[in-house]
């Protein structure tokens, strides 16, 4: 955006936004949740593999103890 302002410029008065500094902020806070979003899905979907991996490691110590 520093070599391009006009993009910004013109983003912040598509959207009605007074300062091109806060479409910028806002911009950057829309990115941040966005990326905040997807790391949490992302450890959601780690947690339940190792729920999955743990609940398989006790199944499997059962039948060798079984054995």
């Amino acid at each position: 955006l520093s070599i391009f302002p006009q993009i910004a410029s013109f983003a912040a008065d598509i959207l009605g936004i007074y300062s091109t500094t806060n479409f910028i902020f806002l911009f950057i806070i829309f990115v941040l949740l966005i990326h905040q979003f997807l790391v949490s899905v992302k450890c959601s979907q780690l947690e339940n593999k190792i729920d999955e991996l743990v609940q398989e490691l006790a199944v499997d110590k059962k039948i060798d103890k079984e054995k």
